[in-house]
């Protein structure tokens, strides 16, 4: 077994990074060495005390090439909207060539989704750089991949999987130009032009793991995945405080968005197979969905000799029914998304060079035979 603690940085200290932040912290089986930022305000700061912990002695850099210099076991890449797709991939390239591991949230959660050409130029930086690269989080990255086709092993026949998100971003510590980057605050006129988020909707996250729950549960891809948005408006002006009532400058004026739906529907042979959605609100009293908690998951399996349906949610505590830990405004949501990164380190450190799928025991396939010898749940 491993002796030495992974090296590990954490690049973009969003919310998600901070996350890791946090987490990596208490491990005595991980040392963040590096900590690359986007913002000037966080450069040079100490690690430690840009999450509110005790100094560590490791500076926050806006510097790539220093990050890239750095000698580091793996990369827990969190990056940062709007999505520049070659940008990251140039990063990500760089990142494995320099002989660093890459676990991102971003994207890479199917990146054989893409085509040949497309995975080839990332295996052929792996190889180089002796290393490997996997997409993870929470969704993608989680209740799809890893939670929703496990509960496939309760059949033997999948008519149809969906998975079902609920999320209050009002408590992800979102700034106004994240909710507007994502649609939060526009005119119906604006959110109906493009934005930000098309590629990663079109071409990434749900499109990708759609694709991927099709070759694991069918044995082919998707004939095609269908993109409905829809858009709620506030039927009054809202406006968004902290936990401890201090303003944070947002408000959603009446007539703008103030909720939203991105549903994803794959089909094969003219027949809706799998679906996912994210249903996104500001505080649950806005909510337009029926919500149990800031943040649920719900899974609809319809199949043979059984269906299931199962519900989660998120709290920092149930015991005590928490939403936070207090003096932690980190919302649940980006604490799964860390902690699946982070579980994901060793994996990808102890890999054969190359990009990493999730890895499950078995799931509903219509010949038993593909699972035998299977490493993970693309093969």
């Amino acid at each position: 077994m491993r002796k030495d603690p992974y090296r590990v940085i954490v690049w973009g200290p969003g919310g998600v990074g901070r996350a890791c932040l946090r987490e990596l912290i208490k491990r005595d089986d991980c040392q963040i060495v590096g900590v690359l930022a986007y913002s000037p305000d966080k450069n040079g700061k100490d690690v430690g005390e840009l999450v509110g912990h005790a100094p560590i002695g490791v500076k926050v850099t806006t510097d790539k090439e220093a990050i890239f210099a750095l000698k580091a076991d793996a990369v827990l890449y969190s990056g940062m909207l709007p999505f520049d797709a070659p940008a990251m991939e140039s990063d990500i390239i760089r990142l494995l060539e320099s002989g660093k591991n890459v676990v991102s949230a971003v994207a890479f959660h199917y990146a054989h989704n893409h085509g040949p050409d497309y995975v080839e130029k990332f295996e052929a930086a792996c190889r180089k750089g002796n290393v490997s690269l996997h997409g993870s989080g929470e969704n993608p990255g989680f209740w799809f991949e890893r939670v929703a086709l496990t509960l496939t092993g309760a059949c033997n026949h999948v008519e149809h999987l969906q998975l079902h998100e609920f999320a209050d971003l009002s408590t992800s510590g979102s700034t106004a130009e994240l909710l507007e980057g994502v649609c939060f605050g526009l005119t119906p006129e604006q959110a109906a032009a493009p934005g930000p988020m098309d590629a990663l909707w079109q071409e990434y996250y749900f499109v990708e793991i759609l694709n991927m729950g099709s070759i694991t549960l069918f044995g082919r891809p998707l004939d095609r995945v269908e993109h409905t948005p829809k858009h709620y408006f506030a039927e009054q002006d809202i406006v968004l405080e902290k936990s401890n009532g201090a303003p944070m400058d947002i408000v959603i004026r009446k007539g703008r968005v103030s909720a939203m739906t991105h549903a994803f529907t794959g089909y094969l042979d003219g027949r809706p197979r799998l679906s996912a959605s994210v249903n996104w609100f500001l505080r649950r009293e806005n909510s337009p969905f029926e919500v149990k908690s800031e943040h649920s998951w719900l899974v609809e399996l319809e199949g043979t000799p059984v269906s299931l349906r199962c519900e989660m949610g998120a709290f920092a505590s149930l015991k005590d029914n928490l939403e936070f830990y207090p003096g932690d405004p980190t919302t649940s949501t980006y604490y799964i998304t860390a902690v699946a990164m982070i579980q994901a380190i060793p994996v990808v450190c102890g890999h054969e060079p190359g990009i990493v799928y999730p890895t499950i025991f078995t799931n509903a396939t219509n010949d038993l035979r593909r699972l035998e010898g299977r490493r993970t749940i693309v093969d």
